[in-house]
């Protein structure tokens, strides 16, 4: 362009981005092929008045004969004669339309991205077991929301590059870690076993972890995925049934220690009714003898004592 900004040289390249025929744009105004027709107009005035030009290349619109618009980026270069002043301005101008295509198309794939990578999240918070993964340095890379609660943490961004070391369960971390690495060494997953956990308080609870090799594109092992979920309240509550078990099988044992050994008075017929098959009591071990028997009597039912009326014969009508 001139120094009035009229255009006086265009090339069959930007005739064509254009629609436009040199006879078409010569000696036009530089702004007038801008779809931001003002704002062209006062940056080229401000060049031509010996602003200096970006020193990277901008972007503007551009408006075809046809009307419609395209993106431009566009290289300024000002233009001097042999005294140094401003007799012009050299402007390289290429579509980009493709590369605004292309950049359009690079944020939405973010932005799904970022909506999957959210919808992951809160499925993994959701579902009722602890989800980790590390890489292969066993560098904690992630985890749910339930996991950074048991590690006494507020969210699951406290625990990216933490070790076991730094958690509450240090006291396990070397068991944990040689789990890991033997599932990483063989490749093979390890699945639903029970293992101890130091929570933040302190206490012991107990886990039913499952361990797999996390592998990349082309196979190659880069770290583990680990689920656990708390079996607490469930190993808490098979050991209370299995001493109550217990307490049963010995009063059991008892009472037929007793039956056998004959060593309780009680009326007439009782121990004959006692051992009837139609009788409440079922056995499903061997009698014990009277040595025995003398040995495990419960205090209710010592040699001497009266046994419960209801275990005599019922009253005759």
């Amino acid at each position: 362009m001139d120094t009035e900004g009229r255009l006086v040289r265009i090339n069959n390249t930007e005739l064509k981005m254009l629609g436009c025929s040199a006879e078409e744009l010569l000696g036009q105004f530089v702004w007038k092929i801008s779809a931001e027709e003002e704002i062209s107009h006062r940056a080229a005035l401000a060049k031509l008045g010996g602003e200096p030009p970006p020193p990277q290349a901008f972007g503007r619109t551009f408006r075809r004969k046809d009307g419609s618009t395209f993106p431009v980026l566009i290289n300024d270069r000002i233009l001097r004669g042999k005294d140094g002043a401003i007799v012009g301005i050299r402007a390289a101008i290429q579509d980009d339309t493709e590369r605004k295509k292309a950049e359009a198309a690079l944020q939405e794939n973010q932005r799904q991205l970022a909506e999957t990578n959210q919808m992951l999240q809160m499925v993994m918070d959701t579902i009722p077991v602890r989800l980790f993964w590390k890489n292969k340095d066993l560098v904690y890379m992630g985890c749910n929301q339930l996991f950074a609660e048991d590690a006494g943490r507020k969210s699951s961004e406290e625990i990216v590059g933490e070790t076991d070391y730094n958690l509450g369960w240090r006291e396990q971390a070397e068991p944990y870690r040689k789990d890991d690495m033997e599932v990483m060494r063989s490749g093979n997953s390890k699945l639903g076993y029970e293992e101890p956990q130091t929570a933040p308080n302190g206490k012991q609870i107990w886990l039913r972890t499952s361990k797999i090799p996390l592998r990349d594109i082309n196979n190659r092992i880069i770290g583990i995925l680990g689920t656990y979920e708390d079996i607490t309240e469930r190993k808490r509550a098979e050991e209370i049934l299995r001493i109550n078990q217990e307490r049963l099988l010995k009063v059991i044992t008892q009472t037929r220690c007793i039956l056998s050994a004959g060593q309780v008075e009680g009326l007439e017929g009782w121990r004959e009714r006692a051992l009837y098959p139609e009788s409440p009591f079922r056995w499903d071990f061997q009698v014990q003898n009277e040595e025995v028997a003398q040995k495990i009597l419960p205090l209710e039912l010592a040699p001497g004592r009266t046994i419960p009326a209801s275990l005599g014969p019922q009253p005759q009508s």
